[in-house]
């Protein structure tokens, strides 16, 4: 900064223009009001001073070989420093040429010229000079400043609930000084009494504001929020100001004007806001999240009938709740799944939890809480409900269809398929279950090369699934878990019917005679009939299978190709009531008994064994295999006695 003057007062023997003023880092912006140079700020007063030269003179290399330059830093015309430049004078060598000026020239306030004299060939000339200004007073003549001016009302009444609940602001005008400039400071007190002074340290005054003046003929308002006059509390007050110029220097405080507050009483200090789920580990995860979150308030103290407190979280309202006559505590605010998951799943993240409490006009705030809150998972974005429908569900591949598990599969474990999701994460776990298996029966561990959409093959040990049993839809699902949280797959149904039902006896042929002879007597070609035997495992609902097959010999090892027959009964109340087993009879006579009845030279058989379904799916068996004899061959004759003969 700097500035340029030429008068006629100056004297140089060649014209000024040729030198330019000097640059001094220091000088403040020049405002309106700078009418007598530029200020310099207090604490730039109490240290060196540079001054630097930073374009080269003009006639630098007029001198004869031998003579020296000779540069002159004037401070109000006393030479500060000399500097001498032997010839030749290289501008990139000498510029900037630069002073340091001891501290101890602006101890006296007022104008000041900055210049510089070069003597080139014994003639000397001064350049431009930069005017500057040490001020050392504060504004209003370092004198203190009138008191604040209140409203009538304030100063009669004082401040009170009511005159709070129409003002967001308690106002005062100042009275302005007489020697007001741009840019001075006004910060102003707000100072409960009685005050206690110590002889330890001095007192912090009680900052309540500061207005900085950018317009000397401007009404001078300050204003005391309305927040800070109802913390402050009931009682008397002072209320001041004190004034500091753009350079620093700063006056008294103010007479004080005497302010009283009357106000309800209000609580004391507001219990922090706590978040019983937070507290247990530091944490919201997804678990807390899906299970409820709730913002609790402990006693406050003081608190009235009537009394508003909302609570607040992430600066979104959640439950406002008006104090009851019989209050119960602790205040209990749910935070909606809404509210939680607006925060994101792609990485942790934290909240700040608050409350306000109001009493007509008058309004505290709590401290804040910071919840740490985690609800990334492994796979799609989650949602309220632990099943994600996101998840593609897994599927048993079974011998004979998928989801379905039939005696054909049993014995082995079962083959369980995942499509991967999207963006798989090294480290993330898949956990499979299955039906009432308390455990997870298999898992598997993301590694660094998986991709979305990967077929991820997993397993059911066969130990389990018979422990387990059948079920005509066992619920199986898998669930990924990042290190935080988990998530589960929509359910696959699968029908299990491999469970075998052991001890189920032999099927019986009531009207058999010794050696399980069916002859002539028996009239086979009405049918054969064939008797499950009574039994306990037997249940309303369930369904019996007879299989025949006829046999052209008796010892079972030569069946007659298409004399195949399948039976199916559900059984009833009435059925299992019965004196006897439940009874089929094999029917038609052709093909499934004549071609057995026939066989030469002793007549053939007819095989069966049953197979038991439980009507509610818990269970197969099938029977051992059971044999009669048939023969239509008449003994006494050699021919045959069937109708067909």
């Amino acid at each position: 900064m700097g500035s340029d003057d030429s008068d006629a007062t100056d004297e140089p023997v060649n014209p000024r223009e040729r030198y330019a003023a000097p640059f001094v880092p220091a000088a403040m912006e020049l405002t309106e009001d700078d009418v007598l140079g530029h200020l310099v700020r207090r604490e730039d007063q109490l240290r060196p001073l540079e001054i630097s030269i930073k374009e080269i003179w003009a006639d630098y290399n007029a001198a004869p070989p031998g003579v020296d330059t000779k540069v002159e830093f004037l401070w109000r015309n006393d030479v500060v420093e000399t500097f001498t430049f032997s010839q030749p004078v290289i501008p990139d060598d000498v510029i900037p040429v630069v002073c340091k000026m001891p501290s101890e020239y602006m101890a006296a306030p007022g104008p000041a010229r900055v210049e510089y004299r070069v003597t080139v060939s014994l003639n000397p000339s001064t350049s431009h000079a930069t005017h500057l200004f040490i001020d050392k007073q504060a504004p209003n003549g370092d004198e203190e400043g009138t008191p604040l001016q209140f409203d009538q009302e304030v100063l009669i009444s004082g401040v009170t609930e009511d005159y709070l609940s129409r003002h967001d602001t308690v106002d005062a005008r100042v009275e302005p000084w007489p020697d007001i400039r741009v840019g001075d400071l006004l910060t102003y007190y707000w100072e409960k009494l009685p005050v206690i002074d110590t002889d330890e340290q001095p007192r912090e005054l009680p900052y309540a504001g500061e207005l900085r003046i950018t317009d000397v003929n401007a009404p001078i308002i300050v204003q005391y929020d309305a927040m800070l006059v109802r913390e402050s509390g009931s009682g008397p007050h002072n209320a001041y100001y004190r004034l500091e110029d753009r350079t620093g220097n700063r006056g008294p405080t103010s007479e004080v004007q005497p302010i009283e507050v009357v106000l309800d009483e209000l609580p004391g200090a507001l219990p922090d806001p706590r978040v019983p789920r937070f507290d247990v580990d530091g944490l919201i995860d997804l678990e807390d999240a899906r299970e409820g979150v709730e913002v609790h308030i402990d006693v406050i103290s003081d608190a009235q009938q009537g009394d508003q407190v909302q609570v607040y979280w992430r600066g979104l309202a959640l439950r406002l709740i008006t104090i009851a006559e019989n209050q119960q505590w602790p205040l209990r605010a749910p935070v909606s799944w809404a509210i939680l998951a607006a925060g994101g799943f792609a990485a942790p993240f934290v909240d700040r939890v608050h409350y306000t409490w109001r009493r007509g006009g008058a309004s505290l705030s709590s401290s804040t809480l910071w919840v740490d809150i985690d609800l990334t998972v492994a796979g799609p974005p989650p949602g309220p409900d632990p099943v994600n429908p996101l998840l593609l569900p897994a599927v048993v591949k079974g011998t004979t269809a998928d989801n379905v598990l039939t005696g054909a599969d049993a014995g082995q474990d079962a083959r369980v398929e995942i499509l991967l999701y999207d963006n798989p994460q090294f480290g993330q776990v898949l956990e499979l279950f299955w039906g009432s298996h308390p455990q997870a029966v298999d898992r598997y561990e993301v590694k660094a090369e998986d991709v979305g959409g990967q077929l991820i093959v997993l397993s059911v040990p066969w130990a389990i699934i018979h422990s387990v049993g059948n079920s005509p839809a066992l619920p199986m699902q898998y669930t990924t878990f990042n290190g935080v949280n988990r998530q589960r797959s929509p359910i696959t149904s699968v029908r299990v019917e491999v469970r075998v039902i052991e001890g189920l006896a032999p099927a019986t042929f009531p009207d058999a005679k010794t050696n399980q002879w069916i002859r002539c007597e028996e009239q086979p070609w009405l049918g054969v009939r064939v008797e499950i035997p009574k039994d306990p495992q037997l249940q309303v609902d369930d369904k019996l299978i007879l299989l025949w097959e006829g046999d052209y010999n008796q010892s079972g090892n030569n069946p007659i190709p298409g004399t195949q027959g399948r039976f199916e009964h559900v059984l009833t109340r009435e059925d299992l009531e019965a004196e006897h087993g439940y009874r089929f009879t094999v029917l038609p006579y052709d093909p499934l008994i004549k071609l057995a009845a026939r066989s030469e030279p002793g007549g053939g058989g007819g095989n069966v064994r049953y197979r038991l379904e439980k009507g509610n799916g818990s269970g197969v068996g099938e029977s051992g295999l059971a044999r009669a004899r048939l023969s239509v061959i008449d003994l006494s004759t050699g021919l045959y006695c069937d109708p067909e003969a």
